[in-house]
């Protein structure tokens, strides 16, 4: 039977070609037209790879430029939304520069349109998440800290009013804040988004751990990290055990999700016990790591394969210490 992604390709493929015969009529159909390319684009990198759907929102970004050109208040929306996912596309295919002008320039229109609702906000401040993804690959580090502060200060403004709404979205800016700061070396400076972001995650947890336990799973992970460069190394080693278990219930549910993550958890958690002299967990903790990513590169070894080997010399490292 086939996938329901690829169906779904398919009837949007069928969609945009009675599209495009419908303009070639009539520009009123444009509209139509730039709106379909723009789905299609979300549903053909699952069956196609990025380049069809890098080709759909293209066209459909020349469509609404030309909409907006005639129409702006009602076409730039839309425009920047295609923008947004062009960039997303562009980053994907390797052509980051490129995805950074294309998220700068949604962003432009989002920051005029902006005070006009709180969709709007949270719109731009996803973009400016966004912005900064491009901006750390592009070894903008700096750059991205500066984008990713303004998002967490749109969501906080956001989810001060109307905390069921944007609480996870604080909190998601909030951990990407800790990443960036530990990108320009700030470490200590990670530290408090990243605790902010996992104290708003463990709320979220409790009342509907389906939706949040794989964001709690990653911050605290994250907080793992920090504090053990910020030199907290107890406090570290209990992070990394907490992210272990969050990550060993969500793995017994769905492993080809999450052994990934608890195979990367496990890791870290050897490491931590290692720096607290504990060194026979340690091993026992890198020895799983090891079949984990061995388990996952027999399937994937151009994925896990390096990671595998990586984690045989950990093992190695910890055996040769204790003879």
């Amino acid at each position: 039977m086939p996938k329901f992604e690829d169906v779904l390709a398919i009837h949007a493929a069928a969609l945009v070609a009675v599209y495009q015969l419908a303009a070639s009529d009539a520009n009123e159909s444009a509209p139509d037209l730039s709106m379909a390319l723009n789905n299609l684009c979300a549903v053909v990198p699952r069956s196609g790879g990025w380049e069809p759907a890098l080709q759909a929102t293209a066209q459909a970004v020349s469509i609404y430029r030309d909409l907006v050109a005639a129409d702006p208040p009602k076409f730039e929306a839309h425009l920047a939304s295609a923008l947004n996912n062009l960039g997303i596309q562009l980053a994907g295919v390797g052509r980051r520069d490129e995805a950074l002008t294309a998220i700068q320039d949604a962003i432009d229109i989002h920051r005029r349109m902006a005070t006009a609702s709180a969709t709007l906000e949270s719109s731009l401040a996803n973009l400016l998440n966004n912005l900064a993804i491009d901006l750390s690959n592009l070894g903008r580090t700096r750059e991205a800290v500066n984008a990713t502060t303004e998002a967490v200060e749109i969501y906080r403004r956001l989810a001060a009013a109307e905390p069921p709404k944007f609480e996870a979205h604080l909190a998601s800016a909030l951990n990407n804040l800790g990443i960036r700061l530990s990108e320009v070396g700030d470490k200590r400076g990670a530290l408090a988004p990243t605790e902010a972001a996992v104290q708003i995650y463990r709320r979220l947890a409790e009342a509907n751990p389906a939706a949040y336990l794989p964001a709690l799973a990653g911050s605290v992970n994250n907080l793992a990290t920090d504090l053990g460069e910020a030199g907290r190394r107890a406090e570290a080693l209990s992070a990394a055990q907490e992210a272990v278990a969050l990550y060993r219930e969500l793995a017994a549910g769905n492993p080809a999700a999450y052994l990934p993550d608890l195979a990367m958890s496990v890791n870290n958690l050897a490491v931590r016990l290692g720096e607290a002299g504990r060194r026979a967990e340690a091993l026992d903790c890198a020895r799983e790591a090891s079949a984990h990513y061995h388990e996952l590169a027999r399937t994937n070894p151009d994925a896990f394969g390096p990671a595998a080997e990586q984690a045989d010399s950990s093992v190695a490292a910890l055996v040769e210490n204790e003879l």
